[in-house]
């Protein structure tokens, strides 16, 4: 009704392998892939990564014509003038509803061009970080080799992608601001890394994890080459401050961390409210997962005693979250939390403000923070540096 589509799975996958000189091919009909580049993509225009759409036509799906797909792929290959590292075939929700088996596909194949293939399930109903968890861990899963020393400070970073970071210095402030502590960027997954670069990943002695896409491939590294991980991002000067302190303690204790959290006490928040003292602000920050423990990390360290919310709004990661912390499944879960809550603050994409009730809008301070996955190229040139935001605004 009144926010667009977030950015699907296959988005997520296709902005995760952008970099690595793959072919991705999204079996569909040309919807899904021009979503995506048209959309989802701020690199696309002018770019030379190898995203194609099958051509999914009616009777393809009907007879499950496998054999035409890998045909056409093979065609691709052929009058590719760069070397292709790998094949990517992806679904969409065709393909998925007839029982397309992708990673049956990606075999076949790969035992007929000796490229690597790998089949990726996505349907474009889940949202884009699923996409970009599948694909990291697909990537690391057939790359990364078994390391023979580890570097001291060695460091990966996990879940980057323009459509939590966009195309301004975002990425870039963040790497700066590692190697200024002292770390050895190994690789990051998936801006600016090359398949060398992510060969080497499990020399590192930590892996940070920037978006709620990183978090799987995390956990697998952890469990597979004993690396602990860190989730966070440096927002503000207040926000590089807690990160430094965070990952420093995860590499003296070899243990991950989630920047900022600590267990926030159900009794002290309804006693507070309950009093006759000034009330804490109550603070909502609607967005990604990391962004929003990342500032609440950082607004913490200046004013520990407002109540910060943070609204899921592409799904919860219970380790990622604090008492309080709500999944949003939809809009109408937004709308249902505004009309039944009262926020100081509200921190979203621009979009988000018309889902705030009129009688509530003068009292609330809408402050905008866009994100690709809602507003796409309406908002895309306005995301901010918030790797160097001061947070002034917020107060």
């Amino acid at each position: 009704m009144y926010l667009p589509p977030y950015a699907p799975d296959y988005s997520g996958v296709c902005s995760a392998l952008f970099e690595l000189s793959g072919i991705v091919v999204i079996h569909d009909a040309g919807g899904c892939t021009g979503n995506y580049t048209g959309y989802d993509e701020p690199r696309w225009y002018g770019s030379e990564s190898a995203v194609f759409c099958s051509g999914l036509r009616e009777m393809d799906a009907v007879l499950g014509l496998d054999n035409e797909l890998m045909e056409k792929i093979k065609i691709v290959c052929n009058e590719r003038k760069s070397p292709t590292n790998f094949i990517a075939i992806l679904g969409s929700p065709v393909p998925m509803l007839i029982g397309s088996d992708m990673k049956g596909i990606a075999s076949e194949l790969e035992k007929q061009i000796h490229i690597p293939c790998f089949g990726l399930d996505t349907n474009g109903f889940h949202i884009y970080h699923k996409g970009i968890a599948m694909a990291e861990k697909a990537i690391a899963e057939r790359f990364v080799k078994q390391p023979k020393t580890k570097k001291e400070r060695g460091i990966n970073i996990l879940g980057m992608t323009p459509i939590d970071f966009s195309l301004n210095e975002n990425s870039e402030d963040l790497k700066k601001l590692l190697l200024k502590w002292g770390y050895d960027i190994i690789s990051c997954f998936s801006m600016g890394a090359s398949l060398k670069n992510i060969a080497e990943a499990a020399q590192a002695k930590i892996n940070l994890v920037v978006s709620q896409g990183g978090m799987q491939l995390a956990q697998w590294m952890e469990k597979k080459y004993h690396i602990p991980y860190v989730a966070g991002i440096a927002m503000g000067k207040h926000g590089e401050i807690c990160l430094q302190k965070t990952l420093e303690k995860a590499l003296e204790h070899q243990k991950s961390y989630i920047i900022g959290k600590y267990e926030y006490k159900k009794d002290t928040f309804e006693k507070n409210t309950a009093s006759n003292f000034d009330l804490p602000k109550r603070i909502l920050f609607l967005g990604e997962q990391v962004q929003g423990i990342s500032w609440r990390a950082a607004y913490r360290e200046k004013h520990e005693h407002d109540y910060i919310q943070i609204g899921c709004i592409f799904g919860r990661d219970d380790e990622l979250a604090e008492y309080g912390d709500i999944p949003l499944f939809d809009e109408s879960d937004v709308i249902k939390l505004f009309l039944s809550e009262k926020y100081d603050v509200v921190i979203a994409d621009p979009l988000f403000e018309e889902l705030i009730p009129n009688e509530k809008r003068e009292h609330t301070k809408f402050v905008k923070f866009p994100h690709i996955a809602v507003s796409s190229k309406i908002y895309w040139d306005s995301v901010p540096r918030f790797i160097e935001e001061k947070f002034e605004s917020y107060k």
